[in-house]
């Protein structure tokens, strides 16, 4: 699913108030109906040997993930491999977590894929006020892989030095 469907309205801020907390998968602090990212498959999948090739990374640098996933039900099926982003940095109004990354997969019955993602640092970039700009702040950031925001399989942590 491409939004977040709650479970209530009641779970809704406010129509007239314009502030960004409680709406969309990236403020939602609440349990939804469905989950951004959410989908539905006859098969199902295992995520396996999650790994970052370096856990310390510059503001140029590429965060490379390697992964194993293997389609353990009887039918064929696509998997949709979501990245997320959060960070230690947060303050308030800022976004629980955000989707960096996604890969649509296809899978035989029975079938394993080694994975290899790269995603520039850059995309953990967060708007800033002060500066009027989109910013990557140094310190740590966790990483989840899942197939929605909130079906995550594993979590890598993630330090950004600062130069």
């Amino acid at each position: 699913l491409p939004v977040t469907y709650y479970k209530s309205v009641d779970d809704l801020p406010p129509f007239r108030d314009y502030d960004m907390e409680g709406r969309t998968y990236k403020y939602f602090r609440g349990e939804p109906l469905f989950p951004f990212g959410f989908g539905l498959s006859y098969t199902t999948f295992k995520y396996k040997n999650l790994s970052l090739i370096n856990n310390e990374l510059s503001p140029e640098g590429t965060i490379q993930i390697k992964m194993e996933i293997e389609n353990t039900g009887k039918m064929d099926g696509d998997e949709v491999l979501q990245v997320y982003v959060r960070s230690e940095n947060t303050g308030k109004g800022d976004a629980n977590k955000k989707l960096i990354a996604f890969k649509r997969l296809h899978f035989e019955s029975g079938e394993s894929k080694n994975i290899d993602l790269d995603i520039p640092v850059s995309d953990l970039a967060a708007y800033d006020n002060k500066s009027g700009d989109f910013v990557t702040l140094p310190g740590n950031y966790i990483l989840e892989i899942g197939t929605s925001s909130k079906d995550i399989r594993a979590s890598l942590e993630l330090k950004l030095k600062v130069e």
